[in-house]
Parts: C-alpha cells; structure tokens; sequence
C-alpha cells in the first residue's frame, strides 16, 4: 500500500557532518519501506525501519551517521520512522561584497536617521517638483553632523545582526543551508529609522517542527539579549 505520511514532532535529531557516505543501496537496505525526492537541491529520504531492528544498533548508526547530512527519528507502534536530509552537489558561493555593501549603507543610513533624531542636518536637501508631490534629493553631506547618528545607528545594527545571526547559527547548527544576513537600508525620508531591517534566505527545505521552532526562535533571543543593554547604556 501507500507509505504512510510521517509525522515530524520528533526532537531526535542528528546533524552528521562526516566525509564518508553510505551509498543509496546501502541505506535503503535498512528500511523495510522507503521513499526518496528531490526538493529544492536538498535529497531526502524517508524510510522505516524494521520492528525487530534496533535504530541504536551500531550498523545502523553507522550508516545513518555515514549519509552526511542531518536525520532524524520518530519512534512508532509500526516501527521507527526516519527522515535524512542532505545537499546535492556543492553548496552556494556566497556573495560577501555584496552583504558588506549592504550592511555598509544600512550603517550611513540608519546614522543619518539617528543625526536626524538629534536635530542635527546630515544632508544638503534639493526638492524636486514632480507635479503631484515633491521628491527630496540628497545634494551634499555634512560630515561634521553624522558622529552624533552612530549613537542610535550602532545599537540599532548590533541587534539586527544579533538577530539574523542568531536564526544563522541555529540553521547552521542544524546542517542546513542558509545565506548570511542581507540588510536593507532606506532613505530616512521612506523609513524613519533608515533601515527595512534585515533578514537570511533559508534555502534549505524546512523537514522538522523542532527544527523550524529553534531557527525561529533563536533571532528573538538573541536580539531581545542584545537590547538590555543597549536600553541600559541609553537610560545610563
């Protein structure tokens, strides 16, 4: 018959990073049923394992740690069901300049915001006469006013890439494929504070409900722990 729909609450999880894999062959062997696809340049397989065959027995662990990717397991009345997910060919050069570049002018226009706020005139202004509204151009910048912005563009940055880096990390940890923080910087005039904030592409496929919960979880964390002090030295 059809195999059925596996069920995901599992917290057994085990990212393997290991050089030695374990052929198709080899592992479908385990299961007395299995399944396997292609997603989004991720190869998951999904098999059962026979009732009589021990998930902790030292061949299988062998074979599971040997498929170099992450797996986990969910223990049932029909047998322990395992899903293992791992990238296909090389992974993804990143394109650091252009996260610096980014990351660069999030930093000018979040410390322009933060000059603003503090009634300095970061900016020589020309407005344009479009017709139906007015459009503010940047003509000239006066350095001497931006210092005072980096007391509100530097804690703002710090716990943006404290968030994104924490949904980084967490993914990281768990073997999955995802890009560094893209920061997106605004012009004041658009966005207040200067920035749209920032985030990471999960290019991963999401196979877990444990697994989403702590990507998810772990940007809050770290930038709410990021913000206490950033709110002390700012009451201080």
């Amino acid at each position: 018959g059809e195999m059925q729909q596996f069920s995901d609450d599992s917290a057994n999880i085990t990212p393997a990073a290991t050089t030695v894999k374990v052929t198709m062959a080899e592992l479908l062997g385990l299961f007395s049923e299995a399944r396997s696809v292609v997603i989004r340049g991720d190869e998951i397989v999904q098999g059962t394992l026979p009732k009589e065959l021990d998930a902790e027995a030292t061949e299988v662990r062998r074979i599971l740690n040997g498929w170099g990717g992450t797996h986990f397991l969910h223990h049932t009345t029909e047998g322990t069901q395992v899903t293992l997910v791992r990238a296909q060919g090389a992974a993804q050069k990143e394109r650091w300049w252009l996260h610096v570049v980014l990351a660069t002018a999030t930093l000018l226009t979040t410390t322009i915001a933060g000059a603003y706020f503090l009634d300095r005139s970061p900016l020589a202004m020309r407005w344009l006469d479009l017709g139906a509204f007015w459009l503010p151009i940047p003509v000239g910048i006066h350095p001497s006013e931006l210092p005072a912005g980096l007391l509100f563009s530097v804690p703002l940055m710090v716990i943006l890439l404290g968030h994104e880096l924490g949904h980084y990390l967490v993914a990281r940890r768990w073997g999955m494929n995802v890009s560094p923080p893209y920061f997106i910087p605004a012009p004041n005039w658009i966005n207040f504070i200067g920035t749209f904030g920032a985030f990471i592409r999960l290019r991963s496929v999401v196979f877990n409900r444990t697994v989403l919960l702590d990507v998810r979880a772990g940007g809050p964390i770290a930038g709410f722990l990021l913000s206490i002090p950033a709110a002390l030295l700012r009451q201080g």
